[in-house]
């Protein structure tokens, strides 16, 4: 038996008290006790981590760049 939960990051950017940038990335992960679930569970946080990493590192320039 197994339960699906959904994880989330989240993060909120300002530049002098003006909301830049707002995101939320949702995951699912697997509760359980099967191997096959760890695997995916870690591909989905990299997934999501590596999203995460894109929208810090380029969007967040991104958006700084055009105040």
């Amino acid at each position: 038996m197994f339960n699906i939960i959904t994880k989330t990051l989240k993060n909120e950017f300002f530049c002098e008290n003006n909301l830049i940038l707002k995101y939320k990335i949702e995951y699912p992960q697997i509760i359980g006790n099967y191997c096959s679930y760890n695997k995916f569970n870690n591909f989905n946080l990299k997934k999501a981590l590596e999203f995460q990493k894109y929208i810090e590192d380029s969007l967040l320039q991104e958006a700084r760049k055009s105040l």
